[in-house]
């Protein structure tokens, strides 16, 4: 959920807020706001579904976005407080044997290791399907294979590594199966994987689904995640 931007005339205070912590634990948003001049302000917010505990006004609503007219006193500060309704959904891949190196570190890791990475995808959703499903994973299989394609028995290497032209060779020659990413990192690859998947199952739900984090592990010990 993310707060596009606010209208109005005045001196508005927004109250800081985790969006880990807005999805995994409290599930609501509270804004303060204040003003010396108008008794009207408009919140857009995107990428949810909400209700609010106070007098405000729907003026426009859409799958994604909604805005809110809302009262507010002259000279006194006003809390509204927008809670979230999600199901949330979990997909793990497991066992994708490839190796990597991160060419930048002053230790062992600029070395070519490997690891059997797994995945951990969590959707989202606001309406769960007839079969009361947030997503079918019965329908994951092109999913799968966009995994196995960049992570089965795969060289990675950065895009900016300055051996890249060697490695390309080694490829060329069949001696290893080399994808280049822009990082190699569980953090980045986490984000490298959510820009795919989230694209996807926006397209094969119609917008209903969504993706709100994705967990690398390269070992049980060593994971990155990337939630936006």
């Amino acid at each position: 959920m993310q707060i596009i931007g606010m209208g109005g005339i005045a001196n508005i205070r927004l109250k800081s807020y985790c969006l880990k912590t807005f999805l995994k634990k409290d599930r609501q948003l509270t804004i303060k706001l204040s003003t010396h001049f108008s008794s009207m302000v408009f919140v857009v917010l995107s990428d949810a579904k909400y209700t609010v505990n106070s007098k405000a006004t729907i003026i426009r609503s859409q799958k994604f976005w909604m805005w809110w007219r809302i009262p507010i006193h002259r000279d006194k500060e006003t809390s509204y407080t927008f809670l979230m309704t999600i199901y949330e959904t979990i997909k793990t891949f497991d066992n994708f044997p490839c190796s990597h190196r991160q060419w930048r570190h002053g230790g062992h890791c600029k070395f070519i290791h490997g690891y059997s990475r797994s995945f951990k995808l969590t959707f989202g959703c606001h309406n769960l399907t007839e079969s009361g499903f947030g997503v079918d994973f019965g329908n994951f299989a092109e999913i799968k294979s966009w995994l196995s394609h960049w992570f089965d028995h795969t060289t990675l290497i950065n895009e900016d590594d300055p051996e890249i032209e060697m490695f390309r060779s080694l490829h060329d020659r069949q001696i290893i199966d080399l994808r280049v990413m822009p990082n190699v990192s569980m953090e980045r690859t986490s984000e490298f994987i959510f820009e795919y998947v989230d694209r996807w199952i926006r397209e094969h739900t119609n917008d209903r689904a969504f993706l709100v984090e994705v967990e690398c592990r390269e070992n049980d010990k060593n994971a990155g995640i990337f939630r936006p």
